[in-house]
């Protein structure tokens, strides 16, 4: 398995794994550098899903590769992917959940008026 081949499919289990992740992947032939940029910063700091996905594919990379490197950026960062090998876009799952009908005459009986309610408050508008 070539490096590049290991890197996207990692990078696609990340995608489908980690709800809201946004993934950039560029690989620079003539210096042995796969830049991965990942995409909300909070990701880097808060997601213990992904966290241990980079550490997983850190360990692989580099017990295959040893003489090649895996450098993973945010959108911040100073070096940028000019030309993306692979963009997987921001996923969002979505759920349709379904909840038992609303009954309408159970409703609007709540708005019914109460005639003894009416007959303590007897209000006149003037005009």
């Amino acid at each position: 398995m070539r490096s590049v081949d290991l890197v996207e499919k990692e990078l696609r289990n990340i995608s489908n794994t980690v709800e809201g992740v946004e993934i950039r992947y560029e690989f620079d032939s003539r210096n042995l550098i796969h830049l991965i940029e990942v995409k909300p910063l909070d990701l880097f700091e808060n997601n213990s899903i992904y966290l241990d996905k980079e550490i997983e594919l850190e360990d692989k990379f580099f017990k295959l590769f040893p003489e090649e490197n895996l450098v993973f950026i945010s959108e911040d960062s100073l070096s940028k992917i000019e030309n993306p090998n692979l963009i997987l876009p921001l996923k969002i799952k979505y759920e349709n959940i379904v909840k038992s009908p609303i009954s309408f005459n159970g409703l609007f009986g709540m708005f019914a008026l109460d005639s003894e309610i009416n007959d303590n408050n007897n209000l006149a508008l003037a005009a």
